[in-house]
């Protein structure tokens, strides 16, 4: 699985015409999943395509919910580009959360 994602990956960073939108839905779950861990407190990953969902345990208030594609999930939280970026729920021009390090 690590071979997988990480070729896939970094074969987005060689800028060589492949990018993560063609990343199979199957590697882009995989990648958001094994990447969870970056998710700030309190932060729902919604995927809009596939009704996927991954969280952060909450903490206090209500959760911010980052909806997208699930591509453009997967790109987010491995810190590639993506032709339409992921926003926040309820106020598509707010800054999306800053995540954790890599695991």
């Amino acid at each position: 699985m690590a071979w997988w994602r990480e070729t896939e990956l970094h074969t987005v960073d060689l800028t060589v015409g492949y990018g993560a939108e063609e990343w199979s839905a199957a590697l882009s779950s995989h990648v958001v999943s094994f990447l969870a861990v970056r998710l700030p407190e309190g932060v729902v990953l919604k995927a809009d395509d596939t009704g996927e969902e991954w969280s952060a345990a909450a903490a206090g208030s209500g959760p911010v919910v980052v909806r997208g594609s699930l591509r453009s999930l997967a790109a987010w939280i491995s810190g590639r580009p993506h032709p339409a970026s992921p926003v926040v729920d309820g106020d598509p021009s707010a800054a999306l959360p800053e995540l954790n390090a890599w695991p």
